[in-house]
Parts: structure tokens; sequence; C-alpha cells
């Protein structure tokens, strides 16, 4: 039922706004409840999750099968919530200590494999809650033993992904870094391959080894 679904989500300081039933998306100005918290009673119909700092600082890792969401991370089933979308992909929920670091702000990012298989790691926006159906009725329902999302620290996860060949396809890092690329140790800065700012100086971003790759900088150095 999707007020057991709701009351979930706001038990563990998830923003949550209503979507009408059969819809995937939201036409209404949906960006309010990511500064501030929902306390209405939320209609039966979809729901809309608000990723981000107002929701705990969560982060959705969106994977297509139950086989790549085991690899990503294990006994993610038992261990944090997991939710089946519509389309049989699976949305992992975490809470991250932090979205920023030294006043970068982390941003959503796309990794993927030589075999185009893609892993999505969401921390704004909103992705579509547990209880809600498409408009074939098709459900967005929890899998997972556990309904809370885990606090984790991001490194393990990177860990395995690298392992298992993924790379970044988009932007991968903060806002103020034009793209981001992984490298063995370091998350590198293609601009420093020459891009110029608006004084035509080359861009930089200072940094180090990473100790979680989300929240570090990219490398002044190849």
């Amino acid at each position: 039922m999707i007020s057991k679904n709701i009351a979930d989500y706001k038990r563990y300081g998830v923003n949550v706004f209503a979507i009408p039933k059969g819809k995937l998306y939201s036409s209404d100005k949906w960006q309010k409840w990511e500064l501030e918290r929902n306390n209405s009673v939320i209609p039966e119909g979809n729901l809309g999750i608000v990723l981000g700092k107002i929701s705990g600082n969560l982060m959705v890792i969106d994977v297509k099968s139950r086989e790549l969401a085991e690899k990503i991370f294990s006994d993610c089933f038992e261990k944090t919530l997991v939710v089946k979308t519509a389309s049989g992909g699976y949305h992992i929920y975490l809470k991250l200590p932090t979205l920023e670091n030294d006043g970068k702000v982390a941003i959503d990012f796309t990794m993927q494999d030589e075999s185009a298989q893609r892993i999505e790691f969401r921390v704004s926006g909103y992705v579509i809650g547990a209880g809600s159906v498409d408009s074939e009725e098709r459900e967005y329902e929890v899998v997972s033993s556990i309904r809370e999302p885990l606090l984790v620290s991001t490194y393990d996860i990177f860990t395995n992904v690298e392992q298992m060949g993924f790379k970044s396809s988009k932007s991968l890092g903060f806002k103020n870094a034009t793209s981001l690329q992984q490298s063995e140790i370091y998350w590198v800065c293609l601009s420093c391959d020459g891009e110029l700012d608006e004084n035509g100086k080359e861009i930089h971003i200072t940094g180090k080894k990473y100790q979680d790759p989300v929240f570090d900088n990219c490398k002044e150095m190849r």
C-alpha cells in the first residue's frame, strides 16, 4: 500500500511529494521540495522521492539488473533499501556522510563498461518511489529485507565498480569541474589538457589522492 511506503520514507528522513497515479514525472514545481520539508498529507497516487541534502544526503544507484546491484554493493538486499522499478531495474538507496567537500558539491554521474552496461549515481532531482505504478500498472516495489537507507562511505562501492571495468561516461565529481575522468590513482580534470577559463588561463582543480572518489578533487597533474 502506498501509505505504508510514505510512512517509511518519512520515518527515515526522506522528503516525498505526490505525483498522479500512472505518471513517472511531475508537471508541478517539485523543485521547492529540494529546499523545504513536505509535511502535507500525501494523497494516494505515485511518489516522488527527493534526493540529496534535504533527504539526509540521499543517493540512489540506478542499475538494470539484480546481478549488477549485488556486484556493486554486496548483500545490498539485506543491508539497505532496494526498490525494483516498473521496468525491471533496481534503485539502491544509500545515505552519504556529506555531499560537500571544501565548498564543492557532488553531482550526478554515470559510469559504463565496455559492453555499454551503465550505472547511474544520483544525488539530485528525484526518483519514483515504492508503491508507485506506471501507465501499464507495473509497480515500483521494495525487494529488500530492509526499508531504511544505509549510511555508507562510497569508497568500497567505487573500488568494486572500478574493478568491474566501469569508467566515467559523464561529468564525474563537482559542479566547478568542467569534466572529470577516472585514472588509476586520481580523478583527473580533463580541462588540464588545455581548456581555458574566461581569463585565458588553464583550468585546474588542485587535489590529492582520493579517500572517497565522489568527494575528492581532481589532481593538477597527469
